[in-house]
């Protein structure tokens, strides 16, 4: 771990998690940049070391969720502020490691309508129907939609269907191969489909 925790905006971690971690600081752009360059050459290890794909970890909290949320990114450069701007850090992480293995070996994992470590946004169909275009149009080799339909509450293995069928909704957008999943739980017993679009 970093001797310091960063993240896109100095704004402080809910309570439960205040005990463990100190006060975040704001990342600089020449700080950003590196970490975008830190993703390129994981996924060079990666596939020295024989992997046959890498996923960008989009969702739950971790860096690249937190760009794209304005209750975590509340910069006001180029890599915050409107969509456009939240969305730079994931389209620039996805188009290093694209430039190292190629798009058909990169896929990307996201939590639309996620509240996972306080992540929120006022309006996931504009942010995450964005995602899912752009993303879309770099021909990854998959999108991975974890589905707020299934609460990790449940044990009985039953979708919530009150909530927002993730997958239906960004389908269109993406185009491409889209894997629906349930959130990891030991209750909830995960499954996921792989669909491609017809033309």
């Amino acid at each position: 771990m970093n001797a310091e925790t960063v993240c896109p905006s100095a704004v402080p971690f809910q309570k439960e998690l205040q005990s463990f971690f100190a006060a975040p600081r704001a990342l600089t752009g020449a700080e950003i940049q590196d970490i975008i360059a830190r993703f390129a050459n994981s996924a060079r290890i990666a596939e020295k070391a024989g992997f046959s794909g890498v996923q960008i970890h989009g969702a739950h909290g971790y860096l690249v969720s937190q760009f794209l949320s304005p209750r975590h990114n509340q910069r006001t450069d180029d890599w915050g502020g409107p969509i456009a701007h939240r969305l730079r850090f994931l389209l620039a992480v996805v188009d290093a490691v694209v430039g190292v293995v190629g798009a058909g070996r990169v896929g990307v994992r996201i939590a639309p309508w996620g509240r996972s470590n306080d992540i929120r946004d006022s309006d996931p169909l504009a942010l995450f129907g964005e995602v899912a275009h752009q993303l879309g149009t770099r021909q990854l080799a998959y999108l991975h939609v974890v589905e707020p339909r299934a609460d990790q509450r449940r044990d009985d293995g039953k979708l919530d269907d009150s909530k927002p069928d993730a997958a239906k909704t960004l389908r269109a957008a993406f185009g491409g191969r889209l894997i629906a999943a349930a959130p990891e739980s030991e209750n909830f017993t995960t499954s996921f489909h792989i669909k491609k679009n017809t033309p």
